[in-house]
């Protein structure tokens, strides 16, 4: 009994160096390479917030990545949304600072909007603003008794990872 205990913790000593070496092997994925984060404005908070955690984001990911804001103008966010939702890589390697307003342009079916915000991977937010869109029944009114509304939020969600990763 005590051999096979014994034999079977000198087997385990003797693979594990077979598993430490594929995690030796490997360089993290960002190193070298450049974040890209899309802003579709050149003023206000919004891109302060961009350049702020752009500051600070590639210290804490593994490889240390540069990480740059660029502004894609045009559409209230619309344009820069866009792009990334249909034309940037799936890589890891850009990010979209929306305003969050760019679900509501969804919603009332802006021209020119080519995404699905419930298809973005949403990281978090820079702010504390939040998008909370309510469908209240018809005569709902605050001045009436009141009732429980009928609502459904309308809330960013990604069900799968479909393209890149979106910060608000």
């Amino acid at each position: 009994m005590i051999r096979k205990h014994l034999l079977g913790v000198l087997a385990g000593l003797a693979m594990t160096p077979l598993f430490l070496v594929s995690s030796w092997a490997q360089s993290p994925f960002y190193e070298g390479k450049a974040i890209t984060i899309l802003i579709g404005t050149t003023g206000g908070g919004s891109i302060v917030a961009a350049r702020i955690i752009a500051r600070h984001l590639g210290k804490y990911l593994p490889g240390n990545p540069a990480v740059n804001v660029q502004p894609m103008l045009g559409g209230a966010h619309i344009v820069a949304s866009n792009h990334v939702f249909n034309t940037a890589k799936p890589d890891g390697l850009t990010l979209l600072a929306a305003n969050p307003n760019i679900a509501i342009a969804q919603l009332i079916k802006v021209d020119g909007v080519r995404f699905d915000v419930r298809k973005f991977e949403w990281l978090g937010s820079s702010g504390s603003d939040g998008l909370d869109c309510r469908f209240y029944p018809v005569g709902f009114s605050l001045g009436l008794p009141y009732r429980r509304p009928a609502f459904h939020p309308l809330l960013p969600q990604a069900a799968k990872p479909r393209r890149l990763v979106a910060v608000t």
